[in-house]
């Protein structure tokens, strides 16, 4: 039994060398992977059910079918490249879609999982962006727009992500450590965890805390922007997994 975590990867079309990886990657799940948990911004954008990211996307989808045929628990947390999931990833593909948190029990683990999007509560501009993003009007939008926006759209969230990487220095590094760590310890008071796993800020970060006597522990996953990696969680373990990618090629 074990769960893989994974966040972050801002896939733009299966042709690149670090679509290839998740794809293999995928292909090497078997039975024996109780739950693969996707913390969103899986590509670097999906919206809707529109069939233009389906047929950009073929080899992935059909993996993910596989795997939750063959029993595997797929989770696909929304992030703010991929959002309005719930009409094709849980009716056509099986996934377990998750607007926001949700909370799960993995042998004697109580583990939390979110995209990210949420910890930082200065940041009211995107978090009012977000919820404009999910208001109705624009869920209903979502499915409708043709395919010819839906390619630029995509392209200038590409463009805003690239600036928003390019901005990670060690202050703003500093930063998200201090904010992700904060918001762990005062979510796992509230309701207490054992593991909390995130994404969304592209800092790979594990932390270890104490609340009220209990060991807990905070893990957010970074991206695949610098690293492919997989958080996997064991009866035994829990740890990094570095995935290799080609010496040459296209790595985005």
């Amino acid at each position: 039994m074990k769960a893989y975590f994974l966040s972050d990867l801002h896939l733009k079309s299966e042709d690149k060398d670090k679509a290839k990886l998740f794809i293999n990657f995928l292909s090497s799940i078997d039975h024996n992977v109780s739950h693969l948990i996707l913390l969103g911004d899986v590509f670097d954008f999906w919206i809707g059910e529109h069939t233009y990211f389906q047929k950009k996307f073929p080899h992935i989808v059909a993996q993910l079918q596989r795997i939750v045929q063959q029993g595997t628990e797929v989770h696909y947390f929304e992030g703010n490249h991929d959002i309005h999931l719930k009409r094709f990833w849980e009716k056509s593909v099986g996934a377990k879609v998750h607007p926001e948190k949700y909370t799960f029990y993995f042998e004697n683990l109580k583990v939390r999982a979110e995209h990210g999007d949420l910890m930082n509560p200065k940041d009211k501009g995107y978090l009012f962006l977000r919820w404009l993003l999910r208001t109705k009007p624009l869920e209903i939008l979502a499915h409708r727009i043709p395919g010819n926006l839906v390619g630029w759209i995509g392209e200038r969230s590409s463009q805003v992500s690239r600036v928003y990487t390019a901005r990670m220095t060690k202050d703003y590094t500093q930063n998200v450590l201090d904010f992700t760590r904060t918001y762990a310890m005062k979510e796992c008071q509230k309701d207490p965890f054992d593991l909390l796993v995130t994404g969304h800020t592209h800092v790979k970060d594990d932390f270890e805390f104490n609340v009220r006597g209990k060991k807990s522990r905070s893990v957010n996953l970074g991206s695949w922007l610098d690293q492919p990696k997989v958080f996997e969680i064991t009866p035994d373990q829990q740890q990094f997994i570095y995935l290799m990618l080609p010496v040459t090629g296209s790595a985005q």
